[in-house]
């Protein structure tokens, strides 16, 4: 290992705080901790005897003179009992990396990082380890704390040698690997794609490039699965979408996923499933997985909890929660495991985040996607109710929503008259106008008040609450969306401020009638942001709050 800066991708543009550098014979407190770890941590053992650590619930034996890496947020623990008194010397590191985000000749802006695409564990000797201890921490008297002074540089600069070298191990030892993974990928696809179609395991091979019985052995290894049994249960799911959501009869739901005989397909489908597919469409109890936050809403509002979900602050409902993309662009990061040991009937999401679903998960259950902007909130309801024989439930929150927009729209007319609102929300890549949903639902279709004529004009095409959604606007066009009330949703106090000095400063913002009249009121985007039944329940009374402020309904 050199002391030379370092030349791998991931650590260019890259700071290093390390928080600890420390040695005992007792078990690294982390290590007897529950807890995730709060920092990146490298972990080196020496006489650790038979012991196991397990990371996530994944085993893995603590060898005799390996380094360990271990990223924050990993649940990393001892679990062998053995382990206990046993007379080990324990090393470890611990410290935060921050890569550059923004930089100018002022200022410099870092973001924290939280992977490490490098080796996780390798084999060094202890004469090699120890040598780079010590000069990460040269004195016996130092304290557990990172270093200061000059020795923090010199520290920093060791564990970047170290970190290269992880890194330039995990470049030369799987180069080959990722593009044989990549060839395992695409094959994936084919099959997802063209799974209705007659797909033998000597094609695919053929498709990648690679011998058929090396393929099928990596496509085992790396999906727990033969390609066989993935295919089949990619029909079979597709199978239960298809009559979950479609009008279809046994026959045609056969033959769309690749069966010309209903009776062959119905004799694997309930061997799959435990039912024939007559019997499976009057199944309502299905253990589900909500990749959607707006629709983990509409779940808890039916009276179900899904075994595990994206959620929102705020949402009352004890569930494993899965930090899942919330838009189309945005990384997979759930592992596959997960799903694997929950065992879901039913995932369910919504349509922007099908394709990513689809790739990672359609085997193991049916992957059900509801429409997102071509459907508004009672559609949404009224679905997910159809679904899982709910629809007494729907129906009564509708009823009861309707019954107290009603209430309130009778009391705020009496105290505010006809009254409009503009709803402008601020966020990092620019202002925005909302329409009739999400933030809008309850303003422009619960208690009725009027939008600016330009909103009025551009959602006027579409179904109320569908399609139009919001529309960009620049800090001059305020004048466009005239309203005698002015909603501003900021996410954190530099926004308010800085549209509090628009509204001072600017000559658009103080020509505007509801910032001339004193009527503009600043909300928090992130409780106002969801669009579902139990969020749209707190929003109607907020609402006739901050346009009646003392509240009193008469």
């Amino acid at each position: 290992m050199n002391t030379s800066l370092p030349e791998h991708d991931f650590l260019q543009h890259t700071l290093i705080e390390i928080a600890e550098v420390r040695s005992s014979n007792d078990i690294p407190p982390w290590l007897a901790s529950s807890e995730p770890l709060a920092h990146h941590t490298i972990l080196y053992a020496s006489s650790p005897g038979q012991t196991c650590l397990a990371e996530d619930g994944e085993q893995l034996p603590l060898a005799e003179e390996t380094l360990y890496v271990f990223v924050p947020g990993s649940r990393v623990a001892l679990n062998s009992p053995s382990a206990i008194g046993q007379k080990a010397e324990y090393y470890w590191i611990t410290f935060d990396l921050y890569r550059l985000a923004e930089s100018s000749r002022s200022y410099r802006s870092y973001e924290r990082v939280l992977d490490f695409p490098g080796v996780r564990q390798h084999p060094v000797s202890k004469k090699r380890f120890k040598r780079l201890f010590d000069a990460m921490r040269p004195g016996k008297d130092m304290p557990a704390a990172g270093p200061a002074g000059r020795s923090r540089f010199l520290a920093q600069q060791q564990l970047y040698s170290l970190l290269d070298f992880l890194l330039s191990i995990e470049n030369e030892a799987e180069s080959d690997m990722e593009d044989t993974l990549d060839k395992l990928k695409s094959s994936i696809l084919f099959m997802q794609q063209h799974y209705a179609q007659d797909i033998r395991v000597d094609k695919l091979a053929e498709l990648v490039q690679l011998h058929p019985s090396y393929y099928a052995r990596l496509f085992k290894q790396t999906m727990d699965l033969t390609p066989v049994e993935y295919l089949t249960r990619l029909r079979m799911n597709k199978a239960k979408e298809l009559l979950l959501q479609k009008d279809k009869s046994v026959r045609e739901v056969a033959y769309e996923i690749g069966y010309e005989d209903e009776f062959y397909f119905s004799r694997r489908f309930k061997r799959t499933t435990g039912l024939a597919p007559t019997l499976y469409l009057k199944k309502k109890d299905f253990r589900i997985v909500s990749l959607s936050a707006p629709y983990t809403d509409h779940l808890h509002t039916l009276g179900l909890r899904p075994l595990a979900a994206q959620t929102y602050p705020g949402l009352p409902l004890e569930t494993m929660e899965l930090d899942l993309p919330e838009h189309a662009t945005d990384p997979w990061e759930v592992r596959r495991r997960i799903f694997t040991e929950l065992k879901p009937d039913l995932i369910l999401c919504k349509d922007n985040v099908r394709a990513q679903a689809m790739e990672h998960v359609n085997d193991l259950a049916p992957v059900i996607s509801i429409p997102w902007a071509t459907q508004d909130l009672y559609t949404h309801l009224s679905v997910i109710a159809g679904l899982t024989g709910r629809e007494d439930e729907a129906r009564q929150w509708i009823e009861r929503h309707e019954q107290r927009s009603e209430e309130l729209r009778k009391a705020l007319k009496r105290r505010i008259g006809q009254a409009s609102v503009a709803i402008c929300v601020v966020r990092t890549t620019g202002l925005r106008m909302y329409g009739m949903r999400n933030i809008g639902h309850v303003f422009y279709r619960s208690l009725q008040l009027a939008p600016p004529e330009r909103i009025a004009r551009q959602t006027e095409p579409y179904l109320p609450g569908t399609h139009f959604n919001w529309t960009a606007l620049s800090e001059h066009e305020i004048g466009f969306y005239e309203a005698d009330y002015l909603l501003i949703a900021v996410s954190n106090a530099e926004e308010q401020t800085r549209m509090e000095r628009l509204c001072r400063e600017h000559a658009a913002w103080m020509a505007h009638p509801a910032v001339r009249a004193g009527r503009v009121h600043f909300i928090s985007w992130p409780k106002w942001k969801p669009y579902a039944p139990y969020a749209v329940t707190w929003q109607l009374e907020q609402a006739y709050r901050l346009l009646v402020p003392d509240g009193v309904v008469n």
